[in-house]
């Protein structure tokens, strides 16, 4: 974990003052509640052994925020792979390289890569006030909100040793994962966010 940190607090330095922008879909009439959730699943599945050079090039037929998604989903895979190989980031790195353009997948990987494989996520506050960061924990939330929804929705339920910017940006994933769980129905959406504490909203 330790190593993780410090790698995305690495990349985290190559990018001062660069603030996260969401992608703009192409039509009026597509929301965001419809973008394929199952490529997230395909993209980590694919990532494997594959040669990550052809992998990233086999994607020209996506839109941006398909590729968005999928680089979200890759760079989970490959940070999990790595994970498991402590001091050894080679997979990230790699992909990071090859698709520097993408590079928010690194972080929002690391949120996804931390709840797969239920590691402690105690990022410093100077680690979680970074954009990569940030993004991480942002990612995190949204995964326990999406997949562990019960605990993290109706339980309220927060990870254990999160500091204020992370419990901040955890939080905020879990908001972005509660648009997903809705549908996207204001109704609902507004009732499951009424079940928090006026601190969390």
């Amino acid at each position: 974990m330790k190593e993780l940190l410090g790698f995305l607090e690495s990349k985290s330095n190559l990018l001062p003052g660069l603030k996260f922008g969401l992608p703009k879909i192409p039509t009026a009439k597509k929301r965001a509640s419809q973008i394929p959730l199952d490529l997230f699943a395909d993209s980590f599945n694919s990532v494997g052994d594959n040669d990550l050079k052809d992998l990233v090039a086999s994607l020209s037929g996506l839109s941006l925020v398909e590729r968005v998604v999928f680089f979200e989903g890759a760079f989970s895979a490959a940070i999990c792979q790595d994970m498991t190989r402590p001091l050894e980031y080679s997979r990230a790195a790699e992909l990071a390289s090859i698709a520097p353009g993408h590079i928010a997948g690194l972080g929002l990987g690391a949120g996804h890569a931390l709840s797969r494989l239920g590691s402690p996520a105690d990022l410093s506050p100077a680690v979680a006030d970074q954009y990569l960061g940030w993004l991480a924990m942002d990612a995190h939330g949204m995964h326990e909100g999406y997949f562990n929804w019960y605990n993290s929705v109706y339980e309220l339920a927060v990870p254990e040793g999160l500091c204020e910017v992370s419990r901040e940006a955890f939080d905020q994933g879990l908001g972005r994962a509660i648009w997903f769980i809705a549908s996207s129905d204001w109704r609902s959406i507004e009732g499951l966010v009424s079940r928090f504490p006026i601190s969390r909203r």
